[in-house]
């Protein structure tokens, strides 16, 4: 089977074309859930804070070869994995 890369580039998560470095090291858990580390927390209006924290998750869905955004959460939620065997 030949490898065709996830939406074209490989890239699961991409940030919006309107904030190119809002967040980045996303990480993709097995329950489809996506963390990832943001910069720039945004203020109201067009005002921000500066300060890494963990941006918020966001649950995908994959169709073939394509992911897509179907949920959002808070910031830094991550939820117990479960059926994970710890030795």
């Amino acid at each position: 089977m030949e490898y065709t890369p996830l939406n074209g580039s490989g890239l699961v998560l991409g940030n919006p074309s309107s904030q190119p470095f809002q967040t980045y090291s996303h990480y993709v858990m097995p329950n489809g859930l996506v963390t990832s580390f943001i910069d720039n927390v945004p203020g109201r209006g067009d005002k921000f804070r500066i300060g890494g924290t963990e941006a918020p998750t966001v649950q995908i869905k994959i169709v073939g070869n394509r992911t897509f955004v179907v949920k959002q959460f808070d910031y830094g939620f991550i939820p117990p994995l479960k059926n994970i065997v710890v030795r």
